[in-house]
């Protein structure tokens, strides 16, 4: 896997927070509006974000504390894939440089953000060498609101990102072969046409910037599929429903992303926020279908509200790991939420058992009477319940955590234990 480990300290509301990634597995954060779910990507991000753009530093520092002075964000990359077996000479002539950092395959990289904007990277303090490091360790991140719905060109950079090795190319070299390829392609009208541009950006003193290798290589292979505007079934893009563009968006992306990364030998970390937004549940479920295929080696994070896609995920999958992520006087908070079912039980969970991971707590009830006092919204139970949702079920519980307030710790499923005994069950927010 790629990031093994996030920690977090006084990045906008969060205080402090670690979050362990399991390996090969499909991590989700669950909570409410304003919880913090996109905080934690968005810490993230921005880890990458300075180490490509270092003079773009943002205010992330907590204001509500005076006495913070910097804020601190610490990824944990696994080297145990990337040593084993890699072909590509670029990451193996960087495992050398960062081998006196790595323990047990591990290699924690911090960044410090001061008060007064000074970044400093530890234990590599030098920016160049970090944005090696992120190379072998790429992040690509999807925020569903942000999807270009019509205009797909960046799919073309995740192409030269991945697909080229790192390693440059004699620029001379490239340049006659290119020169003879398109004249034989085009003839001799092609050679006045870059003489006479080449004479003209003499004469004014202009260059062009070679050394530009992945761009080169990205204008290659849209040269090679003859243009860079995508159809979608011989259509232009907006001819379809905004729904249908982000899904078809969505599973292009993966596609690329984890076969291309095959190729390069990087590992990979796939973020989604919030993928789930203006689809259909029909394209919910083929959504998760994709996600359950293609990323079952990589690791992958995702924040969601959709209690169809946390059902699809859990029948399609078994290394999925949910953790709850609420706010806490004002800070993020973030605690896993254990499982509590087994692998045959898996295909019995529809939406409304799913909808139990979204309530802070779960009553089970025997009969009318307490259907009455929990549905009569006059009755104040407690002031901080906002809402109960009242849930049948005719079959039998099971009854697995002993703590109180967390996420729902209580599944529906079929066990005899408290047969009889409880035909409602109370999912509270």
């Amino acid at each position: 896997m790629g990031i093994s480990k996030v920690k977090i300290e006084n990045f906008k509301t969060i205080s402090r927070m670690q979050l362990n990634l399991e390996e090969n597995g499909i991590i989700c954060l669950l909570g409410k509006n304003g919880a913090g779910k996109t905080t934690i990507i968005n810490a993230i991000n921005y880890l990458y974000k300075i180490a490509e753009q270092p003079y773009k530093i943002e205010q992330v520092i907590d204001r509500k504390n005076p006495y913070v002075q910097k804020t601190i964000i610490e990824l944990f990359f696994d080297f145990s894939k990337v040593q084993k077996k890699t072909t590509n000479q670029y990451i193996e002539e960087n495992l050398l440089e960062f081998e006196k950092y790595i323990k047990n395959y591990q290699l924690p990289l911090k960044m410090i953000q001061y008060k007064n904007g000074l970044i400093e990277w530890y234990p590599i303090n030098d920016v160049y060498k970090v944005r090696k490091l992120l190379k072998i360790f790429p992040l690509y991140f999807i925020d569903a609101r942000r999807i270009p719905l019509h205009e797909w060109s960046d799919l073309w950079e995740i192409v030269s990102d991945l697909a080229i090795s790192g390693i440059e190319q004699d620029s001379s070299y490239i340049k006659n072969n290119l020169t003879n390829l398109f004249k034989d392609i085009y003839g001799e009208k092609y050679t006045k046409a870059i003489n006479i541009v080449e004479n003209i950006f003499q004469e004014e003193s202009i260059t062009i910037n070679d050394r530009e290798y992945k761009k080169r290589f990205k204008n290659a292979v849209i040269s090679n599929f003859g243009g860079e505007i995508f159809k979608i079934k011989e259509q232009n893009i907006d001819y379809y429903s905004d729904g249908m563009n982000s899904l078809k968006y969505m599973t292009v992306f993966l596609k690329l992303v984890i076969n291309l990364s095959k190729t390069a030998w990087k590992d990979i970390t796939i973020i989604f926020d919030e993928p789930e937004i203006s689809l259909h549940p029909q394209y919910i479920e083929e959504l998760s279908d994709n996600i359950c295929e293609l990323g079952c080696n990589n690791a992958i994070i995702m924040s969601t509200h959709s209690n169809h896609l946390i059902s699809s995920l859990i029948r399609n999958y078994s290394n999925i790991y949910f953790f709850q992520v609420y706010n806490n006087n004002g800070y993020a908070k973030i605690k896993k939420i254990n499982d509590f079912f087994e692998e045959k039980d898996k295909y019995l969970i529809g939406d409304e058992e799913s909808s139990s991971y979204f309530s802070d707590l779960t009553v089970l009830v025997e009969g009318q009477t307490e259907i009455q006092l929990f549905k009569n919204k006059r009755i104040i139970i407690k002031k901080r319940i906002h809402h109960i949702l009242c849930y049948r079920r005719r079959y039998d519980v099971f009854f697995y955590s002993k703590e109180k307030y967390v996420f729902t710790s209580i599944f529906i499923l079929k066990f005899s234990l408290f047969n009889n005994y409880f035909n409602y069950i109370f999912f509270i927010k």
